[in-house]
């Protein structure tokens, strides 16, 4: 529903109100209508569809083939990984693991297979060995990327052909890992299932050799190090033992037992001097004369005491000199004893190393090679079907692509509701070229004559009139065929008919009746010739016929003063005249001629001419007092004459067909 705003009218406030306005329903029988006319163009576009799908699948496209090979992740450590951790292989944490599944599509594992299988000289991975259309879609897109970037095609070079050919690889390839697994899942794609086979199981060995190789590589630059540290190590334990024994040898440091001998002898010394000392003042402290005896005993006493203080001092230096000396040869020893342990430990690690190498596993090993491939593609039933279904949306949006953009009438009830006029019947198109072709088809129209003639009487209320007019609203509208064969008609019925042709722009009455009239209406008012010279009596299709004018040259009679005259001694005449009148859009005087009729009928080609077109010439007619008896829809699709035909249902309600 949609809403309209109304204004109140004065003495009220101007304030919007919303009043209910109908929207027209969908018509879904006439869009199902719409759609079933259009079946034809559906079919043939689902056809069309249909043949370029399996053109496109069965020609234009490769097949392809997947084939997968497993790896798995070796997690646990060797017997000897304890001894040389300098390569513990990849972590297991779902980072690394994906780290490694990135690695399995790099160039390096890449570039082993392109190598090892010389898909450079592969035309399927190296897309320059093959010579591409120009009006391929990749040459196209390459001229368009050099037209917009303003640069000019070059020849790549090797290390660009490999890259791409790389490239290549790499989309042909996917490396997967099922979540919370250790499990590599390597799937190459080829054209071949053979190829596809060995490009997955290629992939598969070179990771685990470029996992292999990294291991050695490792392991060797372990060994090499401990090499040198082992040699540096070495070198330096022995300066250092050097050092100790030129230490030992040149301070002539005694041993901590000799040391403890010196102490020995200084306390020793000491005790000594301390007697000296006092024997010394003893003698010093007697008040008597010292006798020549104590004298020669007191320098014996200092003389002792002197010898033994140097001897005390000389003891205290060495005992000094030997101890410095022997905290040095400590120092020194304990620091050749540190280089000789960790000489000792790199010493037995690069020994253990040199085991190791050639006992490493691999960290990752290949646990189920690819032994069949599988089909991909391309799926040749589904790309029919989906060509199918999108040419079945292409013709459905044609037909009412065409619907919406066409501007005529295609249903007799749509030109009945629109003008008030009845429709008296509908045609088929029929191309006239000869007699024959006409004769067949008065044949064909003859059914649409009949129900003309029984609209006409019901019009008339019973009787045919005698004056009928037949015009359109342009030329080529089938007119002057519905003329003829609307006389013929009459003829049959036993009625003395003329048909008169008005139309002076239309030569193929003529033609087509193989008649050479020799004067016209125009000549006999203008008194160049009678009637009987104007009239062909008799034609082969049983009715009499009389030209406006036989030549360009003529008077239009319609014009003429003595028409009425003569109108009316044909009347007397005959019982019927037709009159092919001109269009009524192109030539005025069809008003005037439609003014001497008792009946006009109207011709409507079916999908063609506009309904404002049909609108304007019914006011003409209308206008000058010779309004439209009823309409003719012609040059109807067979198919909708053939649909009629067998719509028993809607029988009585449509009109005739021919």
């Amino acid at each position: 529903m949609t809403y309209q705003s109304v204004t109140h009218g004065a003495g009220h406030d101007a304030r919007p109100a919303e009043r209910y306005v109908p929207v027209a329903p969908l018509d879904l029988l006439g869009l199902l209508s719409t759609l079933w006319r259009g079946k034809l163009l559906v079919l043939f576009t689902t056809i069309c569809a249909i043949l370029l799908g399996g053109y496109y699948a069965f020609h234009m496209t490769s097949p392809r083939y997947q084939a997968t090979a497993t790896l798995q992740i070796d997690t646990t450590a060797t017997p000897l990984r304890g001894v040389t951790e300098q390569w513990n292989g990849p972590d297991t944490d779902p980072s690394s693991l994906n780290t490694e599944v990135t690695t399995l599509s790099s160039n390096r594992i890449l570039g082993q297979v392109v190598d090892q299988l010389n898909l450079l000289e592969d035309p399927e991975f190296n897309r320059y060995l093959q010579t591409p259309s120009p009006y391929s879609i990749t040459a196209i897109r390459g001229r368009l990327r050099h037209l917009v970037a303003g640069t000019t095609p070059t020849a790549p070079d090797q290390t660009a052909i490999y890259e791409k050919t790389i490239q290549n690889l790499r989309g042909a390839l996917t490396a997967t890992r099922p979540a919370d697994t250790y499990i590599f899942e390597i799937s190459a794609r080829s054209r071949s299932d053979a190829k596809a086979i060995i490009l997955a199981n290629v992939t598969a060995a070179a990771y685990v050799a470029d996992q292999q190789r990294l291991t050695d590589t490792a392991t060797r630059a372990a060994e090499n190090w401990l090499a040198t540290r082992v040699q540096a190590l070495e070198a330096q334990l022995g300066a250092q033992e050097m050092a100790v024994n030129d230490l030992i040898a040149t301070a002539q440091i005694q041993e901590n037992a000799k040391l403890d001998g010196l102490s020995n002898q200084i306390l020793l010394s000491e005790q000594q001097l301390d007697v000296a000392q006092d024997a010394l003042s003893q003698l010093q402290s007697t008040s008597a004369p010292i006798s020549p005896r104590q004298s020669a005993a007191l320098a014996q006493l200092q003389s002792e005491i002197t010898e033994i203080g140097a001897q005390r001092d000389r003891l205290r230096a060495q005992l000094t000199a030997q101890s410095a000396g022997l905290g040095r040869l400590h120092q020194m020893q304990r620091e050749a004893d540190a280089t000789r342990a960790l000489y000792q430990s790199f010493l037995t690690r690069l020994q253990e190393t040199r085991v190791q190498r050639g006992l490493e596993n691999p960290n990752s090993q290949v646990i189920t090679a690819a032994t069949s491939a599988q089909y991909l593609g391309p799926r040749k039933l589904l790309i029919i079907e989906i060509a199918a279904l999108l040419g079945a949306l292409m013709g459905l949006s044609l037909v009412i692509l065409r619907d919406t953009l066409r501007s005529g009438v295609n249903d007799p009830t749509q030109l009945q509701g629109v003008t008030g006029l009845p429709v008296f019947a509908q045609t088929r198109q029929i191309h006239i070229h000869n007699l024959r072709h006409l004769r067949r088809a008065m044949a064909n129209f003859a059914p649409a004559m009949r129900a003309i003639r029984t609209g006409l009487m019901l019009a008339a209320n019973g009787r045919t009139p005698a004056v009928i007019l037949y015009t359109a609203s342009h030329g080529g509208e089938g007119k002057t065929d519905h003329a003829v064969a609307l006389a013929h008609t009459l003829a049959q019925a036993g009625k003395d008919v003329l048909l008169l042709g008005a139309d002076l722009a239309n030569p193929d009455l003529v033609k087509h009746l193989r008649l050479q009239p020799t004067a016209g209406i125009a000549d006999m008012i203008a008194g160049e010739a009678l009637l009987q010279d104007a009239l062909v009596n008799n034609t082969p299709l049983g009715f009499d016929l009389l030209l406006a004018r036989h030549s360009s040259t003529s008077d239009d009679p319609i014009l003429s003063d003595g028409l009425d005259s003569l109108c009316g001694v044909l009347r007397k005449r005959y019982d019927h005249i037709i009159i092919d009148a001109p269009p009524v859009m192109t030539d005025p005087t069809t008003a005037l001629w439609a003014q001497l009729a008792d009946a006009v009928i109207y011709g409507v080609q079916w999908s063609k001419t506009p309904l404002a077109m049909v609108q304007a010439g019914l006011d003409k007619l209308r206008d000058a007092g010779a309004p439209v008896t009823g309409l003719v829809l012609t040059k109807v699709n067979r198919r909708v004459i053939r649909e009629g035909q067998h719509n028993t249902t809607r029988l009585w309600s449509r009109p005739a067909l021919g």
